[in-house]
């Protein structure tokens, strides 16, 4: 599974109604090298998310869509959403990048199992 880059508000509320659990990435690759770092985290986790039918991955690149990015208070920050609603966020990483993508994997599935939820992350 690619990333998605949303653009629009409309993109950000097509995918959060169309489906079940959805991973964002707010980041700004040309202000901070954190963002890029856990960005290559969130590719691979995107690649293991895809074998969930009713999930997707995407991005938002503030420094092309601001207007996306109106209670981001710092980046990267990565949201997930489980039927529209944030479940789960995290700011900021770890700058290494199979650090960053244990730690998420670990956070995301704790949190999902929490609440019963059944998705391989």
């Amino acid at each position: 599974m690619s990333v998605y880059e949303i653009r629009s508000n409309e993109e950000l509320y097509r995918i959060l109604n169309s489906y079940s659990l959805v991973l964002i990435q707010y980041l700004d690759p040309n202000r901070d090298r954190e963002s890029r770092e856990l960005y290559y985290a969130f590719r691979e986790l995107s690649k293991i998310l895809s074998v969930n039918m009713d999930a997707i991955a995407a991005i938002v690149r503030i420094d092309k869509y601001p207007e996306l990015a109106r209670d981001v208070d710092k980046t990267p920050l990565l949201r997930v959403y489980h039927r529209g609603r944030i479940i789960f966020e995290q700011y900021g990483g770890f700058s290494e990048r199979d650090l960053d993508l244990y730690v998420l994997r670990r956070s995301i599935r704790n949190t999902l199992h929490r609440m019963n939820l059944r998705y391989r992350v």
